[in-house]
C-alpha cells in the first residue's frame, strides 16, 4: 500500500495523551507521513509535552491558550458565549463546536491549513475539526473514542448540559467518519446502541518495551494508584477506608498533580490508622509501568456514576499487566467483564462494600501462593495479550483498509 499523509488532532496535551502518542507513532513507524495538532492548555503538563517530541519522528504544531495572552482570553471568552448561548437553546452547529472547546477554533484552522489522505481525531472537539479539515481537501477522517462522550457528566445538573452538547455534535459528525476506533467494548456498544456505528475496540495498552522488570511482592503490602490528576470522585476516599479495615501495617501510594487542600484530606482519612499514604510527582506516560514494578498490587479504580465511567477501560489496568503486578478492579460494568480475562490476575472488590471488600484483600494478602500465581499470571498476559505491539495491529489495519478506498 502506497504511504500517505495522516494528520492527528488532540486539544489535549501529548504528554497526557499516551493514546494519541502510541497511534502517530505507530503510524509513522509504518512509514506514514505523520503530523500531530495538539493542545496546549495546562502548563504544568508542557514538560512532558516536550519529553514525547523529543522522542517524535513525526512532525507537530501545538494550538496554545499561553501563546498570545489576547488571544487565549479571546477564546475563553468564545467559548463561554458559545456554551452560555447553548443552554438557552441558541445557535447551531457552529455554536456547538464552538462551546465544545475554547482551543476549537484554533485546531480547525490548523487542520484546515494542513492538506493530508487522512484525519483522525482524539477526544470529541477535535471530531468536527477533522470532518471540516477532510472536506475541504478531499480527504478521509476517523474519530478515536477514548471515552463514550454523551455520557461523560452526571445525567442531571449542569452534567447533563454537557451530555447534551456531545451528543448533538456526536450525532452530527459521526456518521461522517470512514471509521471508529473506541477504548472498550462497553464504549464502542454504547456507540453502536445509541448511533448505529460500529467503532474497532482499541485497548489502552502499552509498548513492550515500556515494560518493567517483575520484582518479589513487598512487605509491608504496598498499592500503587496513577493519573493526571489525584483528586475527589476517584474511588480513592473509599480505598483508604478499605485499607484501613485490613488493621495491618499498608502503603498507597498516589501519582499524580494534587491540590493541597486534598492531599490535606487525604492525610487525614488515613490517620490513626496504619495505611501510609505517599503522593508522587506526576511523570511521563512511558515510565508507568517501571514505576509500578515492585508493588503488592496496582489499583484501577473507577466509580458506576456517570455513565461513562461505567463502560470504560482506562489504562492502569493494562499498565499493571505490563508491570507484572496483580490488579485491583473496582467493580464496574467494564472491569467486571475484564476481571473475567484476567483470572487470577485480578480480584474485583465493591467500593459501596468496604467490609466484604476488605475480607477479601485480607484473604488474599494471607495466601502468598495466590499472590505468587496472581503475579506469575499477570506477568503473562502482559507479555502475551495484553500490550500495543499486539493491539497496534487492528491500529494499521483499520487504517490500510481505509486508504485503500481512497
Amino acid at each position: 500500500m502506497e504511504k500517505l499523509s495522516i494528520c492527528l488532532v488532540s486539544p489535549g496535551h501529548l504528554g497526557s495523551n499516551p493514546r494519541l502518542v502510541k497511534e502517530a507513532d505507530a503510524l509513522a513507524e509504518a512509514g506514514h507521513r505523520v503530523h500531530v495538532i495538539y493542545g496546549e492548555t495546562y502548563a504544568p503538563a508542557i514538560p512532558r509535552d516536550a519529553d514525547v517530541l523529543a522522542k517524535a519522528k513525526w512532525t507537530s504544531q501545538k494550538i496554545s491558550l499561553f501563546g498570545s495572552r489576547a488571544r487565549g482570553l479571546r477564546w475563553r471568552a468564545e467559548q463561554k458565549l458559545a456554551y452560555s448561548l447553548f443552554k438557552k437553546g441558541a445557535g447551531g452547529t457552529e455554536v456547538q463546536c464552538r462551546a465544545s472547546h475554547p482551543l476549537f477554533t484554533g485546531l480547525r484552522s490548523a487542520a484546515l491549513r494542513h492538506k493530508a489522505d487522512l484525519y483522525i481525531g482524539h477526544c470529541l472537539p477535535a471530531l468536527p475539526v477533522v470532518v471540516a479539515a477532510a472536506a475541504r481537501h478531499g480527504s478521509l477522517c476517523a474519530f478515536d473514542a477514548e471515552d463514550f462522550h454523551s455520557g461523560e457528566s452526571e445525567a442531571s445538573g449542569p452534567g447533563a448540559v454537557s451530555n447534551k452538547l456531545a451528543h448533538k455534535i456526536e450525532s452530527r459528525f459521526l456518521e461522517k467518519c470512514q471509521y471508529l476506533s473506541a477504548a472498550s467494548p462497553l464504549i464502542a456498544k454504547a456507540y453502536h446502541e445509541t448511533y448505529g456505528v460500529k467503532p474497532t475496540t482499541l485497548l489502552n495498552v502499552f509498548p513492550l518495551e515500556e515494560a518493567g522488570s517483575p520484582e518479589p511482592s513487598p512487605e509491608p503490602p504496598s498499592f500503587y494508584w496513577f493519573s493526571q490528576t489525584v483528586g475527589p470522585g476517584r474511588g480513592l476516599e473509599e480505598m483508604i477506608g478499605i485499607l484501613r479495615s485490613l488493621a495491618r501495617p499498608v502503603r498507597l501510594d498516589l501519582r499524580g498533580h494534587v491540590a493541597e487542600d486534598y492531599r490535606t484530606a487525604l492525610e487525614s482519612l488515613a490517620r490513626g490508622g496504619q495505611v501510609e499514604v505517599r503522593l508522587l510527582p506526576p511523570d511521563a506516560p512511558a515510565t508507568m509501568a517501571p514505576h509500578a514494578t515492585g508493588y503488592t498490587a496496582g489499583l484501577a479504580l473507577e466509580k458506576r456514576q456517570p455513565l461513562n465511567r461505567d463502560i470504560c477501560l482506562t489504562n492502569k489496568a493494562f499498565t499493571f499487566l505490563l508491570a507484572g503486578i496483580p490488579v485491583i478492579l473496582s467493580k464496574t460494568l467494564a472491569q467486571e467483564e475484564l476481571a473475567g480475562e484476567l483470572d487470577q490476575a485480578a480480584m474485583l472488590i465493591d467500593l459501596t462494600k468496604p467490609s466484604e471488600s476488605s475480607a477479601a484483600l485480607a484473604a488474599w494478602l494471607d495466601s502468598p501462593d495466590r499472590q505468587l500465581e496472581a503475579r506469575r499470571h499477570a506477568i503473562q498476559l502482559g507479555r502475551e495479550r495484553f500490550n500495543w505491539d499486539i493491539e497496534k495491529r487492528k491500529l494499521l489495519e483499520l487504517v490500510a483498509n481505509t486508504l485503500s478506498v481512497k
